[in-house]
């Protein structure tokens, strides 16, 4: 286990398995990790020294340092910690990287509504307990003006095509499970709507990978089913188990395409009901007549009971190659699905923890590297907020995760409230709510206040270190 205190020298730690071809950069790699996560959202002007802001730049620049290079320590350290266990849920995802359009950006290239950037398919392991475990893959790729031809080519060629960009998520799954093989861990794959293809869903048949995909296609079923359509279907079927369970909230502010597909709500307990079935896919007539014709999978479906006036209703059709015969299939499908929300927490950690679209980079290569860094600092940042979460470590001494002036200084602060030998989670909550302006009543912390609390935790540590140094007392 690792303490707050000491997340610059994992954040470097991630990088022991390096290789750019020379050991100074390397070092100089790890070394600039560690000063950059101890305040990661910040401008690195404010971070570093004139000296070491020089350093980064021609770091961040050079030619023998490269986004896949960087990216292959951090997965090697991610599969250390994967290892050792027994099943690791995969969640796959794409988010945009957005730059300002005032500089031209070398290498960059358009965006969806305007701007200039990149996009990234991110493939992100988690526990089952949902503690991020690290990135196994990480594809960027830069859009290029539409070629006129490729309108013309028939749906086999448009999909067998090298820029076709939904390949990327079955090369995202081949490259977890070759990095995984061998570990003894049981892959689960869990994708959003986007990735509710045919194509994909045979794809993964074919290589017997285990998968929780939702469903976004009405889809044709067999005729075996009476000719329905798969939401026909699955709101036919009876109700095997309900569950309650916390929905989270969705803020209003959203670009319009988000809106449609995540439509905002408030914080709510919802009660759930769970249908399941064996569905049996026809294939698309748009599709490669040299896929199978059908394609037979287990369905879960997930709805809301009684939701409150002027909310939208949950309701999720879940496509998965794994049995659905008991309660526990059923809960463990679908909490496999929930895990994928933690890849939009880690894009949200990235662009607003780590700051990714605000850096003032002139080139794709060096933003590439800056993303590469700031990967295992959004890691880092995640699992800083489970520690006081975990019922196997929220019990322990806080000294765990805080050095002794920093407890003293929060039952200086606390006016008496922090016992005299606080736990892990009684420490981490004043921190929140001292030094990061957390409400009690608003739950548990998250990774953003966290950060901004620690990082004002260690100002004041490090002139309480001054004026004990200086024999003033405090």
């Amino acid at each position: 286990m690792w303490g707050m205190s000491e997340i610059s020298e994992v954040v470097a730690g991630e990088f022991a398995w390096v290789e750019l071809g020379d050991r100074r950069l390397n070092a100089r790699v790890a070394s600039v990790a560690a000063q950059l996560s101890r305040s990661p959202a910040a401008g690195f002007p404010k971070v570093l020294t004139e000296a070491e802001l020089s350093g980064y730049y021609r770091l961040v620049n050079h030619e023998a340092v490269n986004f896949e290079r960087l990216l292959e320590a951090h997965v090697e350290a991610s599969k250390r910690r994967a290892e050792v266990l027994r099943r690791v849920i995969v969640a796959h995802d794409t988010s945009d990287f957005r730059f300002s359009d005032e500089v031209a950006r070398e290498g960059l290239g358009p965006m969806d509504n305007g701007g200039q950037g990149f996009y990234g398919h991110a493939s992100v392991a988690f526990d089952e307990e949902r503690r991020i475990v690290g990135t196994l893959a990480f594809e960027p790729w830069i859009r290029v003006s539409k070629d006129p031809a490729a309108a013309k080519r028939t749906q086999k060629e448009r999909y067998e095509s090298p820029d076709n960009e939904s390949l990327r998520w079955m090369r995202a799954v081949h490259r977890a499970e070759k990095e995984l093989a061998g570990t003894g861990a049981a892959l689960v794959h869990v994708m959003d709507r986007e990735a509710d293809d045919y194509d994909i869903l045979c794809e993964l048949m074919s290589h017997s990978y285990r998968f929780v995909i939702r469903a976004s296609t009405d889809r044709l079923l067999s005729p075996k089913h009476g000719g329905v359509k798969l939401k026909e279907y699955a709101r036919s079927l009876d109700v095997r188990v309900e569950r309650r369970a916390q929905l989270a909230h969705r803020k209003k502010k959203r670009r319009p395409k988000e809106l449609k597909k995540f439509p905002p709500r408030t914080l709510r307990d919802a009660r759930l009901s769970f249908s399941v079935g064996r569905v049996a896919l026809r294939r698309p007539d748009i599709a490669s007549k040299d896929l199978p014709a059908e394609l037979e999978l287990s369905l879960v479906h997930v709805r809301e009971i009684h939701p409150p006036e002027d909310c939208e209703p949950v309701e999720w059709f879940l496509l998965t190659d794994q049995p659905v015969d008991t309660e526990e299939h059923i809960f463990r499908i679908v909490d496999d699905y929930r895990t994928r929300w933690g890849i939009e927490e880690f894009f949200k950690v990235l662009k607003t923890g780590c700051s990714i679209e605000k850096r003032q980079h002139e080139s794709a290569h060096a933003m590439l590297n800056t993303l590469a860094i700031a990967l295992t600092i959004a890691w880092a940042l995640m699992t800083l907020r489970h520690v006081a979460r975990d019922v196997r470590t929220k019990n322990l001494p806080a000294t765990e995760v805080l050095s002794p002036p920093q407890i003293e200084i929060l039952r200086i602060r606390s006016r008496g409230t922090l016992p005299a030998d606080p736990t892990v989670e009684q420490a981490v909550l004043a921190l929140a709510r001292f030094f990061g302006g957390h409400l009690r009543g608003n739950g548990h912390p998250g990774w953003q206040v966290l950060g901004r609390a620690y990082e004002s935790l260690l100002l004041v540590e490090f002139g309480w270190r001054l004026a004990t140094q200086a024999g003033v007392g405090v």
